[in-house]
């Protein structure tokens, strides 16, 4: 694989300006993303009802692949949806709208950090549920 400072020649007769690899991965990266934003899109709208979030279900497995995989801890970070998209050796993360909801209400720059915020939002998700259907 090129190094960034690399520039990609193009190898027809046109004449076409230098492509960087950083070019390039950007390009693929903004089309994945704007990709897995419309699935997602369609993966919440499917499913109407507020349920009550299981730290130790899907959200948790996410996390567990972050701590022992860069890659995923890099996506969960900066890109979230992409990293459910991806997955992890063949593990799907299937959301539901609430932990879609939850999810990508996170910010954080250390998976530590992102990690106990997520905890808390799901706690606090958790108690307004219960609070809503014990009524």
């Amino acid at each position: 694989m090129p190094q960034s400072t690399e520039l990609l020649q193009p190898t027809s007769a046109f004449s076409l300006p230098p492509i960087s690899a950083d070019m390039v991965l950007h390009v693929e990266q903004r089309v994945l993303s704007s990709c897995e934003a419309s699935r997602v899109s369609q993966q919440i709208a499917t499913n109407h009802t507020a349920t009550r979030i299981d730290p130790d279900g899907a959200l948790g497995r996410l996390l567990a692949a972050a701590v022992i995989n860069r890659n995923v801890c890099h996506l969960l970070l900066t890109n979230p949806s992409v990293a459910v998209a991806r997955g992890y050796q063949g593990e799907s993360f299937a959301l539901s709208p609430s932990e879609w909801e939850v999810l990508l209400s996170v910010r954080a720059t250390s998976l530590r950090d992102f990690a106990q915020r997520l905890l808390a939002m799901i706690a606090a998700h958790n108690a307004t549920h219960n609070a809503t259907h014990n009524e």
